[in-house]
């Protein structure tokens, strides 16, 4: 059993076989595609067969300004430390670059995973609540109605949007990125290249503005498990700006535009505690479909 580099022939979809968290890979090599997040790639072999891979990002993209990883192992070599190999691999990326890595687990195999993250000396510091909306069933007069906030406009970037106009949108998203609960204490930094990668569509980001000042954000990318279905990236609203229904606004002008155009599924996922997103999805129709854990893990340099 030995870890190497990930080669251009190796087959993710494999690798990534009977792994939960399927949509993080896939959603990381979206990212990565856009040339400026920076990401290591492993594979882990089991008697000459590739069994399992991970990734590690050494940048502040996970709290307390933490690097983040990914680790995935096929269900039949489960428990014999494929997984132990490919997270030592990942820390002596970060090692040196961030001061520690964050993984994730699916709630579904926290029999298996939890007792191993505790093994490898790690631990958890977020729970995440994984919902969905059905977008070819929802009441249109009720979601324009929610759609609807007094002094506020809702506008996805237009088509032809400029450079300068992604920029602006992404630098407001950031900044409610690093308000945002699972960002304390530093991270979720998102190259603006990586970020465009996964978005891509113009229309797949909506923004809210009071006069010609954006006060909020909502923004949505594909997932490759299901070419029907998109994932909330990131939603926000300004600090002087809470507790309007802004979000609940965006997240409903959103999906009327978006099942408008043929998707019928929107995924988010959200942290556990956060009670006012988690309100607005609950008023919006969502439901709750799974749940994943944030796990995290010091390194000395």
């Amino acid at each position: 059993m030995f870890v190497r580099p990930m080669a251009a022939n190796d087959e993710v979809p494999w690798l990534n076989e009977g792994n939960p968290l399927g949509w993080l890979a896939t959603f990381w090599l979206e990212l990565e595609r856009g040339g400026d997040l920076e990401a290591s790639w492993f594979v882990v072999e089991v008697g000459g067969i590739a069994s399992g891979f991970g990734a590690a990002c050494p940048m502040a993209v996970a709290a307390l300004g933490y690097g983040g990883g990914i680790v995935s192992v096929r269900p039949e070599v489960r428990r014999r430390g494929a997984g132990s190999l490919l997270v030592t691999a990942l820390e002596d990326v970060c090692r040196g670059r961030v001061p520690g890595l964050q993984v994730s687990y699916d709630e579904s195999v926290e029999d298996v995973a939890a007792p191993a993250a505790a093994a490898w000396g790690y631990v958890e510091c977020a729970r995440h609540r994984e919902s969905a909306l059905d977008l070819t069933r929802l009441e249109l007069d009720t979601f324009a109605e929610l759609a609807r906030v007094n002094g506020v406009s809702l506008a996805t970037l237009p088509v032809d949007a400029t450079d300068e106009e992604w920029r602006v949108a992404h630098a407001f998203l950031l900044s409610r990125m690093a308000e945002a609960p699972d960002a304390e204490g530093g991270g979720g930094d998102l190259p603006y290249g990586a970020w465009r990668s996964a978005v891509q569509d113009p229309r797949r980001v909506l923004l809210a503005r009071e006069a010609d000042e954006i006060v909020g954000v909502t923004a949505v990318m594909g997932r490759q498990d299901d070419p029907r279905a998109l994932n909330t990236m990131f939603t926000g609203v300004a600090a002087r700006m809470r507790g309007r229904g802004i979000a609940r606004a965006l997240k409903a002008q959103h999906a009327l535009q978006l099942a408008a155009a043929g998707a019928t599924r929107i995924v988010t996922q959200n942290m556990v505690g956060n009670e006012p997103i988690l309100a607005a999805n609950r008023r919006l129709g969502f439901t709750h479909v799974g749940g994943y854990v944030d796990v995290h893990k010091g390194l000395e340099p």
